[in-house]
């Protein structure tokens, strides 16, 4: 039987949450651990426990055995379930909203996705499968930069605070896919279907009223340079509310967006060159940030050049390159202020 000592494992979580308990468990039959394994239950702001999923090593042959652990605050243990299904489900995401768990597995053998919910008492709640196709863009991302048993995590799932959960579902039989998983009593759920093929399809910020997302779409299959819409979703009936083209002298790429306390949208963004394509294959002029109401309407617009604003704070040439080397964003923050702070590193191009 093998064996792995959990304390480890949760400390370096705590840690990486702002805690540090001095308290420690040990589970035994843990033969794989990740961190999407496991995560912290929430009673408002204050952490109310910890979960844990363990494969066991005792299913029957074709089969996989799950033990999900639930915690106390002090890792005492409060409830254990346990559950079989094909030895070919791997977990893909996992993520909590308050004290309830919303776990996402792919079956690789059957082409299939699972969603599970469960309680605070590790009570599983609701079960959902859709068939998925082999051409499918889940699949690429995990089974071929992983394999069965280590796929890829993808962040795909996010929580809406006190009422439950958004998965958002890449390319399936030519059409994306948006759905909310409610908590008992917060609303019913309801699912957004796009039934147009895009090149992409990004979550970009979430309000109380609209979920805003990036929708990526080429006029025609030789067409070099997309095309960039700004969508908003109705949080609470997952009706489109508007789509619209970003569009004005530049070719400009959404990053990150964020929300203030009435609404208003700001998108983060860089921008090149008209008919270039991307961030990853063409050298962009510089940073925008768009101000949009929540009905979708332009407010205003910014551009930071790299050869003008950004040039005076760090060494530039004239085509707005740093000598020898490149920026890599890390993040974006918003300030309370509004303004915005941009994270990056700035490395040197080394020889292959």
């Amino acid at each position: 039987m093998k064996i792995k000592v959990l304390r480890f494992i949760l400390l370096f979580y705590l840690i990486g949450s702002g805690f540090a308990y001095g308290q420690s468990v040990k589970i035994e039959d843990v033969s794989k651990i990740n961190q999407r394994n496991m995560g912290a239950l929430y009673a408002g702001s204050e952490v109310s426990g910890y979960y844990f999923l363990q494969t066991l090593s005792r299913a029957q042959k074709g089969q996989k055995e799950f033990r999900l652990t639930i915690f106390d605050p002090d890792l005492n243990i409060n409830a254990t379930t346990e559950f079989v299904e094909s030895k070919n489900l791997s977990l893909v995401e996992g993520i909590t909203c308050e004290s309830y768990i919303l776990l996402k597995f792919i079956d690789f053998a059957k082409f299939r996705r699972i969603l599970m919910m469960f309680g605070p008492e590790g009570t599983l709640l609701s079960k959902t499968t859709l068939e998925l196709e082999r051409k499918s863009r889940e699949f690429p991302m995990i089974s071929i930069y992983g394999n069965k048993q280590e796929p890829i995590a993808q962040t795909q799932m996010y929580t809406v605070p006190g009422q439950g959960f958004i998965n958002y579902m890449p390319w399936i039989d030519k059409t994306y896919r948006i759905s909310f998983i409610p908590l008992p009593d917060q609303g019913q759920p309801w699912e957004y279907v796009l039934n147009e093929e895009r090149e992409g399809f990004d979550h970009l910020a979430m309000t109380n009223n609209l979920l805003l997302n990036n929708l990526v779409k080429k006029s025609s299959k030789k067409d070099k340079a997309p095309d960039f819409f700004l969508q908003g979703i109705n949080r609470h009936s997952g009706i489109q509310q508007f789509s619209i083209q970003i569009e004005d002298q530049f070719q400009s790429e959404p990053l990150e967006a964020f929300a203030n306390e009435k609404g208003d949208l700001f998108v983060i963004g860089l921008y090149f060159e008209p008919g270039r394509r991307s961030a990853k294959t063409s050298h962009s002029l510089g940073l925008f940030r768009y101000h949009i109401d929540p009905q979708g309407h332009l407010i205003d617009k910014k551009y930071i050049s790299w050869t003008k604003e950004v040039a005076q704070k760090t060494k530039m040439n004239r085509k707005g390159k740093i000598d020898g080397g490149y920026l890599f964003f890390h993040d974006i923050l918003k300030n309370n202020d509004g303004s915005f702070i941009l994270v990056s590193e700035q490395f040197k191009r080394t020889a292959d």
